[in-house]
């Protein structure tokens, strides 16, 4: 008995762990919600850091198969400042953590701007 060797390292690896892989699905992430912010209007343009946000959110899903279809953007949000009281935070991060019903328009998922940007203790 030979022992076959494959060229690639991943499909040999998966065979010595006894690990099956199955075909993907490929119908991408799906639709996401997106959040950003900025912190205040005299040291930030909200226009430009909506944009840079959003533009940002999109090179990582896009080519993921994402699409953004909810947008929610907090100007003069410090990033101290708890999800539950940002106006558009809360919408797009409830504490229950449930998503939108199926629909037009609705998310399975949350895209955020600029993950350093928006945290909150």
């Amino acid at each position: 008995m030979t022992l076959e060797i494959s060229r690639d390292p991943w499909s040999t690896l998966d065979d010595l762990m006894g690990i099956e892989v199955t075909d993907l699905v490929d119908d991408g992430i799906g639709d996401l919600g997106f959040y950003g912010r900025c912190s205040t209007e005299g040291n930030q343009d909200p226009e430009t850091s909506h944009g840079w946000q959003h533009g940002n959110a999109n090179k990582f899903i896009g080519p993921l198969g994402g699409r953004i279809v909810a947008d929610f953007f907090d100007i003069g949000q410090s990033r101290s400042v708890p999800w539950e009281r940002r106006k558009e935070g809360a919408g797009c991060w409830p504490h229950s953590r449930t998503l939108p019903a199926p629909g037009p328009g609705s998310w399975s998922a949350r895209a955020l701007g600029a993950g350093s940007a928006i945290s909150s203790p």
